[in-house]
């Protein structure tokens, strides 16, 4: 079942959070052997989230698979070649609505990492300059619906689902995904639940890997941008 919590001041707190691990990472030892991606969406492919109700029929005249177009993304890596070790320091996404079962539909999505929640599980090579990499972290998913009628209260709830991608340097980009599954109360039968999968697939473009200062700009104008909104 899908853990549920809710937040009514994330970004601030996401902020504060990434800029602190950035100053931690500054000073451990091993400096020297970590590099930091700053990474945005890449226009040219496809990025999305999508959710799949596992082939079940809600009588809406759409398919069980649901997703929206990812329209912005922004992302920080903290990679470690020697320790092997990737850690996702900062996510920040804007997803297009989605309709739920029996036509709910969810209002603009807004995605983030969750700040604490963030683990590193491998950062290996796969030849030539080509890189993979898995983390674990919770994700909030924020609403702009009224999302009650699922078992959702208030704007927003967490999912977890631990990220595995590639890294290309060559080409300066990114692939990436993570996944999970959970259960939604369902909005006109009492008592019964909706099983689904989740996933959120994601094409990201960096420039050279960025310094300390570059990731902590990053960072900061990503709450600026929400702060304003």
């Amino acid at each position: 079942m899908i853990t549920r919590m809710f937040s009514n001041a994330r970004l601030r707190t996401a902020s504060l959070a990434a800029v602190a691990l950035v100053a931690s990472v500054a000073t451990t030892p091993a400096m020297a052997t970590i590099s930091f991606i700053n990474a945005t969406l890449d226009t040219g492919l496809e990025s999305s989230f999508t959710l799949d109700f596992l082939g079940a029929d809600f009588g809406d005249g759409l398919s069980s698979v649901r997703s929206g177009l990812i329209t912005t993304h922004h992302m920080g890596l903290a990679l470690d070649d020697v320790a092997g070790t990737a850690l996702l320091n900062y996510y920040d996404q804007d997803v297009d609505p989605i309709v739920l079962p029996t036509g709910i539909n969810t209002g603009p999505i807004t995605v983030g990492v969750v700040p604490g929640t963030q683990s590193s599980v491998s950062f290996s090579p796969l030849g030539g300059n080509v890189y993979a990499f898995e983390t674990s972290e919770f994700y909030e998913i924020g609403f702009t619906a009224d999302l009650s009628a699922f078992g959702i209260s208030g704007t927003s709830a967490f999912l977890p689902g631990g990220a595995i991608g590639v890294i290309d340097y060559d080409n300066q980009t990114i692939s990436m995904a993570w996944s999970g599954s959970g259960v939604l109360l369902h909005p006109t039968i009492q008592g019964q639940f909706i099983p689904f999968q989740y996933e959120c697939a994601v094409n990201a473009v960096f420039p050279e890997p960025a310094s300390l200062a570059l990731m902590a700009a990053g960072v900061l104008a990503i709450s600026r941008r929400r702060n304003r909104a």
